[in-house]
């Protein structure tokens, strides 16, 4: 997504997601759709950096955990399955 990082910049032609990958296999199993406005309310709760608009992906934390089940109303991990909130470029 940083080839042309003019065409991202204010999470311009992005989505976003919060993505489950298996710990045994390492295949996605879930992906709950974020809204930019929840993006925005979410980036405090992750070390971004520069990365504003998550154009990598961040690992949910135990301790962030409920920060994004509050925010994104997604009901509780699941067991043996890790979290990362995810940019994704698209072509709007």
């Amino acid at each position: 997504m940083r080839v042309d990082p003019h065409r991202y910049a204010n999470g311009d032609n992005t989505r976003w997601a919060l993505v489950g990958y298996s710990d045994r296999t390492e295949e996605r199993v879930s992906e709950f759709a974020v809204t930019r406005e929840r993006l925005i309310r979410l980036r405090p709760f992750f070390d971004v950096a520069d990365d504003l608009w998550f154009a990598h992906c961040y690992p949910v934390s135990s301790d962030v955990w409920p920060h994004v089940r509050a925010l994104l109303q997604c009901g509780p991990p699941v067991p043996g399955v890790s979290y990362f909130v995810e940019g994704f470029a698209t072509d709007r």
